[in-house]
């Protein structure tokens, strides 16, 4: 590669990797990284049931140990990793994101333990789990009810591969609650969880 090739990466990002801790978990700098930074004009699909949002792609020298379990900030923005790509000559790494803006996620869970007296399973107090996701829209729908209209709206909450939800769980995004009604969990690399909230039309 020549000097004018490598005098292109002229964007400062940060590597952000995934720090959990028994409460939760938080994406955390780990590394600065120059990049030359373009924007594609078609979007980034990062959700295999929800929506586009804006692609991003970076060349940056070749990082081993990067995986798409990773995501970058760029300028304050929140770049979800979905493809990594060495060039030919090895020396550097083109990367598609999508420019997303996480949302701080908790949920709240029973802990079941077993009385060891009585031998059955008691529920002690709740434990609050946070984890970052990105949230997409999955679709709108509008139901004509009786007396009042009721419009429900499907999102798609994508979180890291390690952050586990279950059907019927009830997740809190900021002052809202959405109820977990279908996971998909199959790619390697993050989980998507279809969540829905109700409100008055």
């Amino acid at each position: 590669m020549t000097n004018h090739n490598a005098g292109a990466l002229r964007e400062r990002v940060y590597l952000l990797t995934l720090c959990e801790q028994p409460d939760g978990c938080t994406w955390e700098r780990a590394a600065a990284i120059h990049a030359a930074v373009s924007y594609p004009k078609t979007s980034n699909l990062f959700s295999r049931v929800g929506i586009g949002v804006r692609s991003v792609r970076l060349r940056i020298r070749r990082r081993d140990g990067m995986t798409l379990h990773d995501a970058m900030e760029l300028d304050g923005q929140h770049l979800f990793l979905t493809r990594i790509e060495t060039e030919h000559d090895r020396l550097y790494q083109t990367i598609e994101a999508a420019a997303v803006t996480p949302v701080v996620c908790t949920v709240s869970r029973k802990q079941v333990t077993t009385d060891a007296r009585h031998n059955r399973p008691t529920l002690t107090q709740a434990k609050v789990y946070t984890f970052p996701a990105c949230m997409t829209e999955k679709y709108v729908r509008f139901d004509s009810l009786t007396p009042q209209d009721v419009t429900e709206t499907t999102y798609v909450l994508v979180t890291p591969k390690p952050v586990t939800l279950h059907t019927g769980e009830v997740v809190t995004v900021g002052t809202d609650a959405f109820c977990v009604q279908i996971g998909h969990t199959l790619d390697p690399y993050k989980n998507e969880y279809e969540v829905v909230r109700k409100e008055d039309a």
